[in-house]
């Protein structure tokens, strides 16, 4: 349900509860579907598929702050239709409608249905579906989003169940935290390159909501919302921001499925929010606005979000520890980041916060661009927040939970970052811009000065494992540095004055 108030940023947003019943029930039924071989994201595609057909027949608000989403509108009538038909039909006609609907590549519903196929074709099981749909969703007109809430409560569920899921899918308080850190307004574009199933992208949203309830802008043709997501998670992203009432937002949902670093992909947005996947090395992609040629997935990810902000514009995006402390191409967007951008805070997140890598260690960086270039360094204070040290979770067996980010919310003050302090345990603190770029190789990889948990025998395995695998990562990556850097370097026997320089903005 979505608030009608704004809501105090100092305090740990309250998550809404989806009918867990509903849920539970239509994740049972999943059970029986993949002793057939229905993969969880098939299943999940048909059911945000008929969530969408459902929310379009339900009768809409017509309060001025949230007017009906233009961009259900072609599915009216679908889900009436839908359940009136016989049983034997059922399949087929679910079938038709998708086509039906999917035949619109130009409106976001039809780019989520765009050669969409039921994955359930026993006719039984998907009337079962419909009347668990149709028995524990009955909202009234008051603008809430049960189906949204059961989507992503299925999204959590689905994690949860295999245990491979990327480290795109992080607990929705902390995406709602870093999200009213970076405080997107109601007149910003909003983009995610890497937007899994969309996670940032509706807490956003929601943000902007809680805190401008009143507010609608008119419609555009414009993007206001942008996200992209190379994997099939494109368009459940698709699926689950329309079921958020986004016609209000005054411009159309974008989702697609490309490469990440297309430079024509992106259209400049004043909010950028990211989780991309790392750990990867890739083939350095040609764009001339990135200053830092490399390989390293996370490294492009970030030049990307620097290169699509608008002056003035906000990102907070979460990465490896590689990119606070690797030598070459690290170092030097390090620099870059410092110098043409305000890198005013850093959190240093636990371990323990995915499912898929549970020992991964990550953390958030906020920075703006600057309005108009200065002449000088656009950073001066980096503030780290250390949530790291001494603090240990599990994804399941001592799960991050909300109030665990209470601290950081009080110390960060979103809004209001001229009223920071520092704490006398040093867990968060604040750092010049001179101490930073005089450090060895500009490394950022700053924690509270208290004795660091190490990984004991008694830690799980997949741990253990996990922190390996990212210390074995940084070292290729070093490595690799090393090797290119002194492939470039001149012979021994050359003289030294006509040595060529080795670039160190680049390790292709």
């Amino acid at each position: 349900m979505s608030s009608s108030r704004p809501t105090d940023p100092s305090l740990p947003l309250e998550e809404a509860e989806p009918p867990k019943a509903l849920t539970d029930r239509l994740w049972g039924r999943y059970e029986r579907l993949r002793e057939d071989g229905v993969p969880g994201w098939m299943f999940l595609e048909t059911i945000s598929h008929l969530l969408l057909l459902k929310r379009a027949d339900r009768p809409t608000p017509s309060s001025p702050g949230h007017p009906a989403d233009p961009e259900l509108a072609a599915a009216s009538g679908a889900w009436t239709t839908l359940r009136a038909a016989p049983d034997g039909d059922l399949p087929e006609v679910y079938e038709r409608i998708l086509k039906g609907l999917g035949n619109r590549p130009d409106t976001a519903l039809g780019r989520v249905l765009a050669d969409a196929r039921g994955a359930v074709t026993d006719p039984l099981v998907l009337r079962e579906l419909i009347d668990d749909l149709e028995e524990g969703l009955t909202p009234g007109p008051d603008g809430s989003e049960e189906e949204g809430d059961v989507l992503e409560a299925l999204f959590d569920l689905a994690v949860q169940d295999t245990r491979r899921s990327s480290p795109h899918h992080i607990p929705r308080f902390l995406v709602d935290t870093l999200v009213r850190l970076a405080g997107p307004g109601p007149a910003d574009s909003i983009a995610d390159p890497a937007c899994g199933t969309g996670g940032f992208l509706v807490a956003a949203l929601r943000h902007i909501r809680e805190q401008h309830p009143d507010t609608v802008l008119p419609p555009s043709t414009e993007r206001r919302l942008e996200g992209n997501e190379a994997s099939p998670a494109s368009r459940l992203a698709g699926a689950n921001l329309l079921l958020r009432d986004t016609g209000w937002y005054g411009g159309p949902v974008h989702v697609t499925s490309t490469d990440p670093f297309d430079a024509r992909r992106f259209t400049q947005a004043d909010v950028v929010l990211s989780n991309p996947p790392f750990g990867m090395l890739g083939t350095p992609p040609e764009r001339p606005d990135f200053a830092v040629r490399t390989r390293d997935k996370a490294l492009n990810h970030l030049q990307h979000v620097m290169s699509v902000l608008t002056p003035g514009g906000r990102a907070a995006v979460i990465l490896p520890d590689g990119v606070l402390f690797g030598s070459g191409p690290a170092e030097a967007v390090r620099r870059l980041l410092l110098r043409d951008f305000d890198l005013h805070t850093l959190i240093r997140l636990p371990t323990g916060i995915f499912h898929s890598v549970p020992g991964v260690r990550t953390n958030v960086l906020h920075f703006t661009k600057p309005q108009s270039p200065s002449g000088t360094p656009a950073t001066t204070h980096l503030w780290v927040y250390d949530l790291r040290t001494g603090h240990s979770f599990h994804p399941t067996e001592r799960p991050l939970r909300a109030e665990d980010l209470t601290g950081v919310l009080e110390a960060l003050r979103p809004g209001d970052r001229a009223s920071r302090t520092e704490t006398p345990d040093g867990r968060f603190a604040r750092f010049t811009y001179e101490e930073l770029i005089n450090r060895d190789d500009t490394n950022l990889d700053l924690l509270c000065p208290i004795a660091q948990p190490t990984p004991s025998d008694d830690s799980p395995p997949e741990v253990i494992a996990a922190e390996i695998a990212q210390n074995l990562r940084a070292a290729l990556a070093e490595f690799e540095a090393i090797t290119h850097t002194l492939a470039q370097a001149p012979p021994a026997s050359m003289p030294a004055a006509s040595a060529d320089v080795a670039d160190p903005t680049s390790d292709a």
